[in-house]
């Protein structure tokens, strides 16, 4: 029920796992931008284009995520 200390305690542990996700997600391009990436296999031109067009859709869903649930606390639910 809203307002007891069960409630209080699994929102705290979810805004420290949103928190963490995008930490460790950050550091993971970071990551990847840096460091080597292993050499692409031969593949039709198509197929490598929407592999990379893939990539950066998990890589944008996995950092919008914690940050709209940022925002949604921020903003009050609204």
């Amino acid at each position: 029920p809203k307002g007891s200390d069960s409630r209080a305690f699994w929102m705290n542990v979810h805004l420290l796992a949103g928190t963490s996700v995008l930490v460790l997600s950050v550091l993971r391009v970071l990551w990847r931008v840096v460091s080597r990436v292993p050499e692409p296999i031969v593949q039709a031109p198509l197929l490598k284009w929407l592999s990379k067009l893939a990539h950066v859709a998990l890589y944008v869903f996995i950092i919008a995520q914690p940050l709209l649930g940022i925002m949604m606390i921020n903003m009050g639910g609204k």
